[in-house]
């Protein structure tokens, strides 16, 4: 909670976000996290949330989600794709025939 006090996020906010830890650990705050980037997709074009969402889904083990939103990201040309190979969020992926591929893409 204290990322959201140094970005000056809302009390209502912080009073959320502390809920659904006591609830449901980081794994709640990762998928809640997650819900609100793709609420945010419905109203507006901003590509990076692609990337963010991959890699939320991959800290959560959601292998199939993140390689949804890795896709998006690279078909949208984000920045953050010259991340992919070394970001440590990623990790969990880079076993995976899809990550080679999508990798091999990248260079």
């Amino acid at each position: 909670m204290k990322y959201q006090t140094q970005i000056k996020a809302t009390p209502e906010t912080i009073q959320m976000s502390q809920n659904i830890y006591q609830k449901s650990g980081w794994k709640g705050i990762l998928r809640e996290m997650i819900a609100q980037d793709e609420n945010r997709l419905k109203t507006i074009d901003y590509p990076g949330l692609y990337y963010e969402i991959a890699c939320f889904s991959a800290r959560l083990g959601d292998k199939e989600k993140a390689f949804e939103y890795l896709k998006k990201s690279y078909e949208s040309s984000n920045d953050s794709m010259i991340f992919v190979k070394v970001d440590p969020y990623l990790d969990s992926l880079h076993g995976d025939s899809r990550f080679k591929k999508l990798s091999v893409k990248l260079v």
